[in-house]
C-alpha cells in the first residue's frame, strides 16, 4: 500500500501540478484544469518515462538494485530540497530564481523517483515465496478454511 501512495504522488507531481505551478508563478494566473492539461510540455513525458528505464539499467549494470534505490532516495531529497529553496519568500518575490530553482528541484527530484521507481516493485517482489505455485486451501487456528491464491499475492504487491 506505501508504495502505491508514493507512485501516485509522483504522477500527479510529473503530471498537472508542476505546469499548473509553472503558469500560476510565471504569468499569476490561475489557468482551468483543460489548459494545464493541453498545455504539458513533451520533457515531461519523456522525463516521466524515460527515468525508470535509465534507473533499471544502472542498477542491472553498475549498483544493484539495493543500492540503486539508496542512492536515488537520496537524489530525490536532495530535489526536494530544491523544491524547498525555491519557495522560501526571499526567492518568491524574486520569481525567475524561484522558477529556476523549481524547474531543477522537478528535474533532480524526477531522476530520484525514475531510479526508485524501476526498482522498488521487483524488490518487493522477491521477498515472496510462494510454497506451490497453484492455489490450496488453509485451515486456520480457529477452523476456519482459507483459499490461499499466489496469484493474487503478487498482483497485491504490484498494486
Amino acid at each position: 500500500m506505501g508504495f502505491y501512495r508514493i507512485d501516485t504522488v509522483q504522477h500527479f507531481l510529473g503530471g498537472k501540478f508542476p505546469h499548473f505551478l509553472l503558469v500560476y508563478m510565471h504569468l499569476g494566473i490561475r489557468p482551468s484544469l483543460p489548459y494545464v492539461n493541453h498545455g504539458r510540455a513533451p520533457f515531461a513525458n519523456i522525463h516521466q518515462y524515460f527515468m525508470p528505464m535509465v534507473g533499471a539499467y544502472v542498477a542491472d549494470t553498475y549498483l544493484g538494485r539495493y543500492k540503486t534505490i539508496l542512492w536515488s532516495i537520496f537524489i530525490a531529497i536532495v530535489g526536494h530540497v530544491f523544491l524547498l529553496i525555491a519557495s522560501i519568500p526571499p526567492l518568491i518575490v524574486r520569481p525567475n530564481a524561484a522558477l529556476g530553482l523549481f524547474i531543477v528541484g522537478l528535474i533532480i527530484f524526477g531522476v530520484g523517483t525514475g531510479g526508485f521507481k524501476s526498482n522498488i516493485s521487483p524488490l518487493i517482489a522477491e521477498q515472496y515465496e510462494a510454497r506451490e505455485p497453484l492455489k490450496w486451501i488453509k485451515t486456520t487456528k480457529s477452523g476456519e478454511r482459507v483459499i490461499v491464491d499466489p496469484n493474487l499475492t503478487y498482483a497485491r504487491i504490484y498494486m
